[in-house]
């Protein structure tokens, strides 16, 4: 099915028709335009949450590492513009009126969607209908209920990829199993880009490599809720788990069955002896495949809770800026404590204290 109108407007084709690589060049701002709609009506919910994804690293006090890949449009003499990122951010409307104000957009807003909807075509982003969500959820049988994601979206790599082309080989010859992991909103855009890589945990309890769990409840603490896109068809408050693919290959610890059970349960650098049943620690991110995103509407309740057990981001912006001040200050009390503990002064005056309060010792 396709449905063409005149030059000065929107193509429309369906997913198949879709070309995801750019061919502007002549009238390239219309061009522009008419890609990223076509990228938008493809699947207009999987669009949102690609951008609101993207908006949650932009926002992240952590952006900088979160922001990976950093769009090039934003990069002025090799330092990241993030000021100027954020105004382009501020100017998309809600998707659903893009259609009407696309061509009033300033130019660099619409090199932004254009980059993050069409040229990053890799992976993939595709709704799960809602009927077939229990089937998803299915694949991975838990023991524990959990609450059920507001919608699944499957993850699809590029057909033909040389990664994809080794990965199904390894698959053939290990085998694979699901698993979930949870992480921050906004690691996603990272994610969805790079892998799992950048997760992997150097210093845990069961040793270095990507923590994974068949049960979802088990990942859904680590999936903490953050801010979206407040435009978003779901809201701004979101949290998201992945299902992955894992290869069932001898160096992924887990409980398992057979002549290699004991060594499968006992990764030698863990520091708390045998990984627990229904986790999967894997030491290689290659050893992964993102499968299906798990995207929560966040409730207003579970949000205030997060929001009670957790410093607010303002406080960890401020720590991360000044890592340096805070060093030396810690540095100092411990040379001022050094030297008081070595002072007769000192002690005299603070066996006092404790006998007035009446500490004897």
């Amino acid at each position: 099915m396709e449905a063409t109108v005149d030059e000065d407007n929107v193509v429309l084709k369906t997913g198949a028709d879709v070309t995801a690589v750019s061919s502007c060049v002549p009238g390239v701002e219309r061009c522009l335009s008419k890609e990223v709609l076509s990228a938008i009506r493809r699947d207009l919910i999987a669009a949102d949450i690609r951008w609101s994804l993207f908006v949650a690293a932009c926002q992240s006090y952590k952006q900088d590492s979160c922001l990976r890949p950093f769009p090039p449009m934003f990069l002025v003499d090799g330092s990241k513009d993030f000021a100027a990122l954020m105004g382009a951010i501020e100017a998309v409307p809600p998707f659903a009126q893009l259609e009407s104000s696309i061509h009033t957009l300033p130019k660099k807003t619409l090199k932004l969607l254009h980059w993050l909807l069409v040229e990053l075509k890799d992976p993939s982003l595709t709704v799960v209908n809602k009927s077939k969500m229990s089937e998803v959820m299915s694949l991975v049988p838990c023991e524990l209920t959990a609450p059920p994601p507001t919608l699944i979206l499957r993850v699809g790599s590029r057909p033909g990829s040389s990664a994809e082309g080794r990965w199904a080989e390894l698959q053939q010859d290990y085998g694979s199993v699901l698993a979930f992991h949870g992480s921050r909103v906004e690691n996603f855009h990272s994610i969805l880009q790079h892998g799992l890589q950048q997760h992997l945990t150097k210093q845990a309890m069961f040793g270095q490599g990507v923590y994974l769990s068949s049960e979802l409840l088990v990942c859904l603490p680590y999936s903490r809720t953050g801010l979206g896109w407040s435009h978003s068809m779901l809201g701004s408050v979101l949290s998201v788990v992945v299902l992955c693919e894992i290869l069932d290959h001898p160096t992924v610890s887990c409980q398992t069955t057979g002549d290699e059970a004991k060594s499968r349960a006992m990764p030698e650098d863990s520091l708390a002896g045998e990984v627990p049943h229904k986790v999967y620690v894997v030491p290689n991110s290659d050893f992964l495949r993102l499968r299906y995103l798990l995207v929560y509407k966040a409730q207003p309740s579970s949000l205030a809770r997060q929001q009670l057990n957790r410093p607010s981001s303002s406080f960890l912006s401020w720590v991360s800026s000044n890592k340096m001040i805070i060093s030396l200050v810690i540095y100092v009390i411990m040379l001022a404590s050094v030297g008081l503990s070595r002072s007769h002064t000192f002690k005299r005056y603070w066996q006092k204290l404790c006998h007035s309060l009446g500490f004897h010792f």
